[in-house]
């Protein structure tokens, strides 16, 4: 008896381990690098195919959901969010583009129904990107051989070419398209695409070109989008983007992005903006045409001892010529006044005498 109540205990005690064991789930985690993007894959089961799909950050209240679907089979896009469920495939994925560091956490794929809804826990980890900033190029086929590292050490002198420079700078850069554009002004930016892209959705952003980074996205191909001083344009032709930012600032200057949205990871085409400060000119000279009479503005006003020469084709004529000591003629000829107003007058002009 003893024996068979031992027995029934071990049995009851499997079935505890057994039951704990199947409540236990592996929660799948899935890696991204920061700026790059991940991919979710959630299954679910054949009576939630045409259920509404939805991706929440824990603990998945209702604020905490990032993206929802609309209809099976379309993709849906929001900010860095995109979701699509696979019909046949009874699979729902969703893409984060542009990854930070802080979307590390766990995160729920949600099926609505009525009642309770069902979740299926995930895991994002996001690794801080590395920078890689050692390069050593060579140049095959010859015994002269260079290398660029944090540090410049050479143990031998190597004969340099023109070739072997613009080879080596070829290799250790890649050239990135400069626009120059005066504040106040305008500048314009292209971009270029493969033929795929032609009818993606280009977008233009500033460096680190997060969501909020986004400044202005196309709608249509062939048709120009303006918002605020920004406009852009997909010239399906050419497979070209142009970006044009009116009324600059100083503060525009820096990295940009021309971005292709697509599934996945984005393509990025790096550009560079230098806002120059407009110059002034505060100095002004004006002077009169078709004679030979002259005059300066300044800042202070010079006065001259010489006395005037009065005619009766212009009333006043003065000539800043030291050497003149021509006195003027009867008034009578030049004003018709009184003797206190050719008084007031020859103070105004520095004239001593009118009588």
């Amino acid at each position: 008896m003893r024996r068979m109540e031992t027995l029934v205990r071990i049995l009851a005690l499997l079935q505890v381990l057994m039951g704990l064991a199947a409540q236990k789930k592996t929660v799948a985690v899935f890696t991204g690098t920061e700026g790059g993007s991940v991919e979710i894959n959630c299954s679910y089961k054949d009576s939630y195919i045409y259920s509404k799909h939805y991706f929440c950050r824990d603990p998945c209240r209702y604020f905490d959901v990032l993206i929802e679907t609309q209809k099976a089979d379309i993709v849906v896009s929001k900010g860095r969010y995109s979701i699509l469920n696979t019909v046949n495939a009874q699979r729902v994925s969703v893409t984060i583009k542009n990854l930070r560091l802080t979307d590390s956490g766990v995160y729920y794929c949600g099926v609505d129904k009525r009642g309770s809804d069902i979740f299926t826990k995930v895991q994002i980890s996001v690794k801080k990107a590395q920078v890689n900033l050692s390069t050593t190029p060579q140049t095959t086929g010859s015994t002269e051989t260079f290398s660029t590292t944090n540090e410049l050490s050479t143990t031998a002198k190597p004969t340099w070419s023109s070739a072997h420079i613009l080879m080596g700078l070829a290799v250790q850069t890649k050239t990135v398209p400069v626009f120059t554009g005066t504040e106040g002004g305008r500048v314009e930016i292209y971009c270029r695409y493969r033929d795929s892209y032609q009818y993606s959705k280009q977008y233009f952003c500033r460096a680190p070109c997060r969501y909020s980074d986004v400044l202005i996205e196309t709608q249509k191909a062939d048709i120009v989008v303006s918002k605020g001083r920004y406009s852009i344009l997909n010239t399906v032709p050419t497979r070209s983007v142009s970006v044009t930012i009116k009324n600059l600032r100083l503060t525009d200057s820096g990295v940009y992005y021309c971005g292709v949205d697509q599934w996945g990871s984005d393509t990025l085409t790096e550009v560079q903006i230098s806002v120059k400060k407009a110059q002034v000119n505060l100095s002004t000279t004006p002077q009169t045409t078709g004679s030979t009479d002259t005059f300066t503005t300044s800042k202070e006003f010079h006065t001259t001892t010489a006395k005037p020469t009065w005619s009766s084709a212009h009333k006043i004529h003065i000539e800043y010529e030291s050497t003149s000591s021509q006195t003027p003629p009867s008034t009578s000829s030049a004003f018709h006044g009184s003797k206190a107003e050719l008084a007031v007058f020859g103070v105004l002009f520095g004239v001593e005498d009118l009588q």
